[in-house]
């Protein structure tokens, strides 16, 4: 999945880049047309107002991607693609979709190390050779880093 990060970092800058250009365009053809003159007073308060919403609206955006971004970069996902989708999927669906990836995602293990998925039982990482679980000094089962006292014999762990 790393060789298409750039493609869909281009993807995003590019769909970026023309929806504003789209919009900035929009209102430059309604103020070079001089369409101004002939608008209704209500007209005339949307077009002021219409700018400000639309502003709202991409803070809203850039927003939710800079999160959508770092959160799918934290997990290890293409987080180019990632953004693009939870962005441009229409009525929110990408962002749906992304949760649900990302909630697959977060359920597989780890290594600290190196951040690559682990499977089974694995005691040493395969990617990076970090030692992934521990062994209770007095019985011998596995046991995990966080754990204080072993569960099987009541051994403190260090």
């Amino acid at each position: 999945m790393k060789k298409y990060e750039n493609l869909f970092k281009g993807l995003f800058i590019a769909a970026t880049v023309f929806l504003l250009l789209m919009f900035v365009g929009v209102f430059l053809a309604i103020g070079l047309t001089g369409a101004y003159g002939e608008l209704s007073q209500d007209d005339r308060i949307a077009l002021i107002l219409i700018p400000f919403f639309m502003i709202f609206v991409i803070i809203l955006f850039a927003i939710i991607g800079v999160l959508v971004y770092r959160d799918a970069k934290k997990l290890g996902m293409n987080a180019w693609m990632w953004t693009l989708v939870a962005i441009y999927a229409p009525n929110g669906v990408g962002i749906i979709i992304y949760l649900v990836f990302r909630y697959n995602e977060k359920k597989k293990k780890r290594c600290p190390k190196c951040n690559y998925v682990l499977g089974g039982e694995f005691e040493v990482c395969p990617n990076c050779g970090h030692n992934i679980s521990s062994k209770c000094s007095e019985c011998g089962k596995i046991v995990e880093d966080e754990w204080k006292v072993c569960p099987y014999c009541r051994n403190a762990l260090s």
